[in-house]
């Protein structure tokens, strides 16, 4: 399937979000903040990012926008906490290609992803 890094600084979410996607056959990476995501998109281009917005050391904008320097190519999809339309605005306005609020059905994560990627596929 699908090779998928999942940023985000609570490894409750990421180990969730991991099993949901293995299930799904996707082979899934894990980095606890912008700083190792931004490592981890250097060794191995990725068909998608999960990316929390809010995170120690750098930010999720922040780390896309880095990304994208590598690959502007990159699908994002930004899941948060904090939502606010602004931060949504923001979000899409660089380029994510789905902003989704915590917590979501897994439903709704596994219909943004496939969505993501085929756009990537696309791309």
């Amino acid at each position: 399937m699908a090779d998928i890094l999942v940023v985000d600084d609570e490894a409750k979410m990421r180990h969730i979000l991991s099993i949901m996607l293995g299930l799904k056959g996707h082979r899934v990476d894990e980095a606890g903040d912008g700083v190792a995501a931004l490592e981890r998109v250097r060794e191995k281009r990725y068909d998608l990012l999960i990316v929390d917005l809010k995170m120690p050391r750098m930010d999720g904008l922040t780390f896309m926008r880095h990304a994208q320097e590598l690959d502007p190519t990159y699908p994002v999809i930004f899941i948060t906490a904090f939502g606010s339309v602004e931060s949504a605005v923001e979000a899409m306005s660089h380029g994510a290609v789905d902003y989704l609020t915590k917590p979501f059905e897994e439903h709704r994560i596994l219909l943004s992803v496939e969505k993501a990627l085929k756009v990537s596929r696309i791309m």
